[in-house]
């Protein structure tokens, strides 16, 4: 299932991702792609149960938002009580 989301012109939206406070459950050929600021997707589809990942190095994000959203605030995610947090992004549309 695909969401679009129209913004106007100046509206605000609050996104969150896995960056990189998530590469310790990488693996070894996910982390070469992240490390080299490449989106990494998983996608699981087993029977009864679909589960779909992806992590999003900064720069891949930069690139993604650059001349459509402005970044308001950018929160990196970190490690607490050994789980990872997201990142987290507010942007404005230009």
């Amino acid at each position: 299932m695909n969401y679009i989301v129209s913004i106007n012109s100046g509206g605000g939206i609050l996104i969150t991702t896995q960056g990189e406070a998530y590469q310790s459950k990488l693996t070894a050929i996910e982390r070469e792609l992240f490390d080299s600021n490449q989106l990494v997707t998983r996608k699981y589809l087993n029977e009864g149960n679909r589960l779909y990942s992806s992590f999003q190095p900064f720069e891949f994000m930069k690139k993604l938002i650059a001349g459509k959203f402005e970044v308001i605030d950018y929160i990196s995610g970190e490690i607490k009580n050994n789980e990872p947090t997201q990142d987290s992004w507010l942007l404005r549309k230009i």
